[in-house]
């Protein structure tokens, strides 16, 4: 009994958080594009990008920067120990976005390099 009151007041209070903040477009910058270019570079140093993948596996890294953009937008004013609790299940999100995504673009033999040298 006490479960479901705590969760029903957890869930109110986290529509109530969502409601009041406006839907968020994150906004690309020279920051964003910098991260992006630098794990791009370092997929290419494990599996030797073509000049066409390269900008691909960049633009999935946009995507991935967009994306923690948005996250610490939503997570602003949250306690810190919320704040981390949430991250962990984000980060593991965010690394099986990124596989599927390099599935794409990647090679087979590519990918099985990537997820084998990417494990070290």
């Amino acid at each position: 009994m006490v479960r479901t009151i705590l969760t029903a007041l957890l869930l109110t209070t986290a529509f109530g958080a969502f409601a009041q903040r406006p839907d968020f477009e994150p906004i690309d910058n020279d920051a964003m594009a910098a991260t992006a270019a630098k794990h791009m570079k370092e997929v290419d140093r494990l599996v030797d990008l073509s000049a066409e993948q390269e900008p691909q596996v960049q633009a999935v890294y946009m995507q991935v920067e967009r994306h923690y953009q948005a996250l610490a937008y939503r997570m602003q004013g949250q306690p810190k120990e919320d704040v981390e609790a949430d991250m962990k299940s984000q980060e593991v999100a965010i690394g099986q976005y990124i596989d599927r995504e390099l599935e794409k673009v990647l090679t087979p033999a590519q990918m099985y390099t990537w997820r084998e040298r990417s494990k070290q």
